[in-house]
């Protein structure tokens, strides 16, 4: 499959709440301190599900978690774990789930918005560093789950502030 078909099939995955599905399974963060300029992101994993007219969702429709899990469940439709695993490497878009605490989150390279947990950001991968955490309360998504990835909490990345480049609404603008 070639690089350019990878990027478009991405735009064609089901959409989910992912932030609530990275928050659900990330844990209770409380008792991590961060240090200096550095951030910690989740990468945005997409559905796995290929959206097809016999789905019936349009793509601008974006799916409640339980609305994922039914249609995981149902068997409706193309999944290409393949694709939606390669998010957790490669991701360009990241949701901001620590910030270090000399972070100028004021800064006006932000946009005039603060930089604040949540936010969904964009980076460069080769930018960013593996890292897993197990906090209290983690728990296995079941969206990881369904695309082959056995892994209980959320895997996340270490980047400095400074290599953050943009922020979008969307995290499916970007593939």
């Amino acid at each position: 499959m070639s690089d350019l078909y990878s990027t478009a099939a991405l735009h064609r995955m089901a959409r989910y709440d992912a932030k609530t599905e990275i928050w659900k399974s990330l844990g209770d963060l409380s008792s991590l301190d961060l240090f200096g300029t550095q951030l910690v992101l989740a990468p945005y994993v997409h559905s796995g599900i290929m959206l097809s007219e016999t789905l019936g969702i349009p793509e601008t429709e974006r799916l409640s978690c339980e609305a994922l899990y039914d249609l995981y469940d149902s068997g409706r439709g193309f999944l290409n774990p393949q694709l939606a695993k390669e998010d957790i490497y490669q991701s360009k878009v990241y949701m901001v789930v620590k910030i270090g605490s000399e972070v100028d989150v004021d800064d006006p390279r932000y946009g005039g918005e603060p930089l604040k947990v949540g936010d969904w950001v964009l980076t460069l991968q080769e930018n960013t560093r593996a890292l897993s955490l197990y906090t209290p309360g983690a728990k296995q998504s079941r969206v990881l789950k369904a695309i082959g990835v056995d892994y209980t909490g959320w895997p996340c990345k270490f980047c400095y502030a400074a290599d953050v480049y943009g922020r979008v609404t969307d995290p499916d603008m970007v593939a």
